[in-house]
């Protein structure tokens, strides 16, 4: 694998992984999704949902690739898809009560003369940073340091106002403060250095690229298990491919999470928990045999029972009552019928399609958009009706039942097929 391509080069290489070269599409995932996953990580602290993240955008990248080939910096392409997914995972933020309006930036101006350590220590040091902070203060912090967006840009991107982010912005940097040996305008700078789009890292000079040695472990497909490309590529329409993959493999798939073994960020922490699990097995074992051993305990001392009962069990002949005569019962008058007209019922919602949710988890809302509240969650492989359909907030959402359920979609969470 290549530390970095010509423009050329990265161009043939999009256009041969969008009409289904596997070799092609195997090599744009190892060379980007570390740094997909670490703009991941930037929003989400927990390392799962962060590799759940980076696999859906992933995908959702590989479904457009010819309009990469629009772009003039596919790196940051690829962020604002892993943005907009990470934004989606923690939508909505709720807005605080702010004490004061004030905001100063004159701790984030970053020395021309610091020594910005290599790739891999940035992300190390910012990991230990952002993961310090609330899910709200990681996405205002990550959104203005590293995409660079104003306040008000911020703000309309979180859906809060700009006294909010303003709020969430003194306090995150109140937590950075406290982190040992860092300063704001050191976390500046590191952000500016992994930023891809070098174009607004006014801080830096615009410097060669270093070649990367990822902290987690690169994704790659072993050449005997092509599961995770096979699901990429079923993404992909039929008629934009070429006869380079056999049509037999191209029928679509159902979005899944690929094999731990496919994907792998954080191997070493998955060992050790396992290691950890491992302890507590002689323990459950004692538990489990003790159990068994009371078990036969009782089963034997309700077989002595049955077979020796006790005098004190013996029948005591039981009273019986006399009879009492039963009242002759009185005729009743046979009531008249009356024939009801049955009232119209109304028809049900018409159902104008079906959706199929393809993405790993997916939040089902009382309403059309985000701000409304979450009733529940789907998952990969559950199919709906759809009864209505409404565009808000940058989606299309599903109603989904006769009542409010709604769910969204960004183009890569719900397949919609709609009815003849």
């Amino acid at each position: 694998m290549k530390n970095e391509y010509s423009k050329e080069e990265l161009r043939q290489l999009i256009s041969d992984a969008a009409i289904g070269d596997r070799e092609s599409m195997n090599e744009l995932i190892k060379h980007y999704s570390s740094r997909m996953y670490f703009t991941a990580r930037l929003y989400l602290k927990d390392k799962k949902r962060a590799q759940s993240v980076t696999e859906n955008a992933l995908r959702n990248a590989f479904r457009k690739l010819e309009e990469a080939l629009q772009e003039d910096n596919f790196d940051l392409w690829l962020s604002r898809i892993v943005q907009a997914e990470a934004l989606y995972r923690i939508m909505p933020i709720t807005e605080e009560t702010i004490s004061g309006t004030g905001y100063s930036n004159s701790d984030e101006v970053v020395d021309p003369y610091i020594e910005v350590p290599e790739e891999d220590e940035c992300k190390k040091r910012i990991y230990k940073i952002m993961d310090q902070l609330t899910d709200a203060e990681r996405a205002v912090t990550t959104l203005h340091f590293y995409d660079h967006m104003s306040l008000r840009d911020v703000a309309n991107t979180l859906n809060i106002s700009t006294g909010n982010v303003m709020g969430f912005l003194r306090s995150a940097k109140r937590k950075m403060n406290m982190v040992e040996d860092e300063s704001i305008g050191t976390y500046v700078a590191m952000m500016d250095k992994m930023n891809p789009d070098k174009s607004k890292t006014d801080s830096l000079p615009l410097e060669d690229v270093v070649p990367e040695e990822d902290i987690e472990p690169v994704t790659e497909v072993p050449e005997d298990n092509d599961t995770f490309l096979d699901d990429l590529k079923g993404m992909v329409p039929v008629d934009e491919r070429t006869t380079r993959v056999p049509l037999e493999t191209l029928q679509y798939e159902t979005t899944r999470v690929p094999e731990p073994d496919i994907i792998q960020y954080e191997e070493r922490e998955e060992i050790e928990e396992q290691q950890d699990e491992e302890k507590d097995y002689p323990i459950l074992n004692i538990i489990l045999i003790a159990l068994i051993i009371i078990g036969i305990i009782v089963a034997v001392f309700l077989v002595r029972q049955i077979m020796n009962p006790s005098s004190a069990s013996r029948e005591i002949p039981q009273e019986t009552a006399e009879p009492t005569p039963e009242p002759t019962p009185t005729p009743t008058p046979t009531p008249e019928v009356v024939e009801e007209t049955p009232e119209p019922t109304e028809e049900p919602n018409p159902i104008i399609g079906h959706a199929r949710v393809i993405t790993a988890e997916l939040r089902v809302r009382s309403g059309p958009g985000t701000s409304y509240n979450q009733v529940t969650t789907v998952r990969s492989g559950e199919e709906f009706d759809v009864y209505e359909i409404a565009e808000g907030g940058g989606y299309t959402w599903y109603r989904i039942s006769e009542d409010q359920q709604w769910i969204a979609n960004n183009g890569g969470m719900v397949q919609y097929t709609e009815n003849e």
